[in-house]
């Protein structure tokens, strides 16, 4: 037996674990590598982003969502997995030199075919690990990927070392997904053994065209700026925003990720037995809201010395960028936990809708952004997220029956909390008056913002308190 709170401290540890590394990657290659190749990688990644999507058509997924998991329906599902993904790496191999010949750079054509052979490998993995969180089994899921990423980044800071550039991302990303792999044999040794079958898999496929459409569309979202500013801009350019965003980024994805691997089985488990979704979602968006706003708010405070000290001084002029986006991310705080509710609540077609809506919408202002620069593509932040944010909670209401009050009233604690948080640190710096900080400036004002949110979640006695507690859920395997 494995409770909530376990399975949530699971599940955010490997995603913190995943974070970490590839942050660690993220470091050690701004100063080992220039940032024009930087920008090959880029660019390189957002379209095995627009790619790996694709795959959602035949997702994994479905092994933790479905209901009745029998044995001819996870065979014919197996089947299906490893057609589709054979036929998408051969794709994305053989439509290299399109991309190569489309950006100029033969280097992304290299880049590519090696990616492509490590996604054949870690389509391997996927359902041993899909089912692994169906059985709650999380530990055994965060191991396999623990594996994974930890060879991913030794390989790739150990290759930028001895200066193979931009290949050493390709390479370690090669021998990350080949981890996996074997880290999954290993855990399943028995799993791959069995008769390929097509029955049952027109199901998986019937559950995907709703999962891949939201899928596609959202990495359409994400990858156009890169895609376009690769194209109007130097290399170095898109390098230079790809920083901004990732540091604007880290505490969605340190505090969301691992929130949003749980909640789709979690959810799904409480769905099944018929119980109210309204409760957990307002819990688990309460608990995230306390901790990432003072985060991001922070982070656009303290931007120039957490540049500077990671990145390098010539990495400086990411701070400002970094600052928009990060205050413009508040809007952000529902991260994928809108798509984990819907299919846990039955609502496929709804997030497709919700998809259909919200990112070509939001695409289309960060297209039209891009071409005024990084400056105009990162104020548009400030519009994209709060338009995704409506969208989602609109279309989330339809099945999980909470009112805006209801809403308002659970976040409102998390905006107290956020403002006591952020008043001392504000408070020393503008006491301080300096251009520049020091480290121990930073450390005092971290320290301040530490002290002066815990004694607000006391005083406001917020629900982060007591944590996340639910029941206790079985980790028998369904295979």
């Amino acid at each position: 037996m494995i409770s909530l709170r376990k399975a949530v401290l699971l599940a955010t540890g490997e995603q913190q674990f995943a974070l970490g590394a590839n942050f660690v990657v993220a470091v050690a290659t701004s100063r080992l590598m220039s940032p024009n190749e930087i920008g090959v990688t880029v660019v390189g990644m957002s379209i095995v982003n627009v790619a790996t999507s694709l795959r959602e058509y035949a997702t994994s997924t479905y092994l933790i969502k479905h209901a009745d998991l029998c044995d001819t329906r996870t065979k014919g599902a197996l089947t299906g997995i490893l057609a589709f993904n054979v036929l998408l790496t051969l794709a994305l191999a053989l439509g290299a030199p399109i991309f190569g010949s489309l950006y100029t750079d033969e280097r992304l054509t290299t880049f590519l075919q090696i990616v492509a052979v490590g996604l054949l490998a870690e389509a391997l993995a996927q359902p041993v690990v899909a089912v692994a969180r169906r059985d709650m089994a999380v530990d055994k899921a965060a191991m396999i990927g623990a594996a994974g990423t930890a060879t991913m980044a030794c390989v790739t800071i150990a290759l930028a070392a001895l200066g193979w550039g931009y290949i050493s991302f390709a390479i370690g990303i090669l021998c990350g997904f080949t981890a996996t792999a074997l880290a999954a044999a290993v855990f399943k040794p028995k799993f791959w053994f069995f008769r390929p079958t097509l029955d049952g898999a027109g199901d998986l496929f019937k559950f995907g065209k709703y999962n891949g459409t939201h899928s596609v569309l959202r990495a359409g979202y994400e990858s156009v700026p890169y895609l376009i500013l690769g194209h109007i801009l130097p290399l170095e350019v898109v390098a230079y925003f790809h920083r901004a965003l990732m540091l604007s980024q880290l505490p969605g994805k340190l505090l969301l990720s691992g929130v949003d691997v749980l909640m789709l089985p979690a959810l799904s488990a409480e769905a099944r037995q018929g119980r109210d979704l309204k409760r957990p979602f307002i819990r688990t968006l309460q608990c995230v809201t306390v901790v990432y706003w003072p985060a991001l708010i922070l982070l656009a405070i303290l931007a120039h010395p957490i540049v500077t000290t990671l990145y390098g001084a010539k990495w400086d002029s990411v701070a400002p960028v970094a600052q928009i986006m990060a205050l413009g991310a508040m809007a952000g705080f529902l991260g994928k936990f809108d798509g984990s509710v819907l299919v846990a609540a039955g609502g496929l077609s709804d997030m497709v809708k919700r998809s259909m809506v919200a990112f070509p919408l939001c695409a289309a202002i960060s297209a039209a952004s891009a071409f005024f620069g990084v400056y105009a593509l990162a104020w548009s932040t400030w519009l994209t997220y709060p338009l995704q944010l409506g969208i989602s909670l609109y279309f989330v209401r339809k099945h999980v029956p909470f009112t805006w009050g209801e809403l308002a009233s659970a976040l409102s604690h998390s905006a107290l909390v956020t403002a006591v948080c952020v008043a001392l640190p504000l408070l020393i710096l503008a006491i301080q008056d300096k251009a520049t900080l020091s480290f121990s400036d930073v450390l005092l004002a971290a320290l301040a913002a530490l002290v002066g949110w815990l004694a607000a979640l006391r005083f406001n006695r917020h629900p982060m308190l007591s944590g996340l507690q639910g029941p206790q859920v079985s980790a028998r395997s369904s295979l």
